[in-house]
């Protein structure tokens, strides 16, 4: 099982798990050289789309978030 694991606060970050190992991980603040980027991942999720093959067959979304525009 492939799961997509984001998290939008501060240090906003993706992590892809495949069988409970971890395949990829990033925080935002890599691609924005933002230090402590927060919001969503959007350049991450971006790398993910048009440069690798991570997200092919994602069984599984998490979202982890201390925002209250998702409640």
């Amino acid at each position: 099982m492939r799961i997509l694991s984001i998290h939008d606060g501060h240090g906003s970050s993706v992590a892809i798990l495949e069988d409970g190992v971890i395949i990829f991980a990033a925080e935002e603040e890599r691609f924005s050289r933002i230090k402590g980027d927060s919001g969503f991942p959007s350049l991450v999720i971006n790398y993910l789309v048009n440069e690798t093959d991570y997200l092919n067959q994602i069984d599984r979304i998490s979202v982890a978030s201390n925002s209250q525009k998702y409640m």
